[in-house]
C-alpha cells in the first residue's frame, strides 16, 4: 500500500553537466486538505504543490554551476494514479521529484499508514 509523502521525506542525490543537487527533505509548502491523524490535519503534497529548492553545487569546483531553475523541484504522481483526496492526487512512495527533468526518488520517511480520511478531525 503506498504511502503519503510528507515534509520530511526525502529524495535522493542528482547531478547534471556541471551541478550535483544534494537529497534532501522535501520540505516547502504542503496542503492539508481532509485528511486526519489522530484528530490532527496530516500535510500531503500533490502535484504542483511548492518544494523547497536544492541549491546546486558544481560538480568541478573550477567550473561553474549552470542551474537555470535554481535548484527548483517539482513532485510528480506517477505511482499513483487513481486515488483523489478532495479531487486532487496526492503524491505517495514509489513517486518521483525532479530537477532540471531528473528524476529524484524518493526514499522516506512516509507518512504512517493509519492516516484516517475524513471531512473534518472530530470524525
Amino acid at each position: 500500500m503506498p504511502l503519503l509523502v510528507t515534509p520530511a521525506t526525502v529524495d535522493t542525490v542528482s547531478t547534471n553537466a556541471t551541478c550535483t543537487f544534494a537529497a534532501a527533505p522535501i520540505g516547502g509548502s504542503p496542503i492539508t486538505c481532509g485528511l486526519f491523524m489522530d484528530k490532527q490535519p496530516v500535510k500531503y503534497y500533490v502535484a504542483g504543490t511548492p518544494v523547497a529548492p536544492v541549491p546546486g553545487v558544481p560538480t568541478i569546483p573550477s567550473v561553474p554551476c549552470v542551474d537555470p531553475s535554481a535548484g527548483a523541484r517539482i513532485l510528480k504522481p506517477l505511482n499513483n494514479k487513481s486515488v483523489f483526496f478532495a479531487k486532487l492526487l496526492p503524491v505517495v512512495s514509489g513517486d518521483e521529484a525532479f530537477i532540471l527533468g531528473t528524476a529524484r526518488p524518493l526514499v522516506g520517511p512516509y507518512a504512517p499508514s493509519s492516516v484516517k480520511i475524513a471531512a473534518s478531525p472530530s470524525s
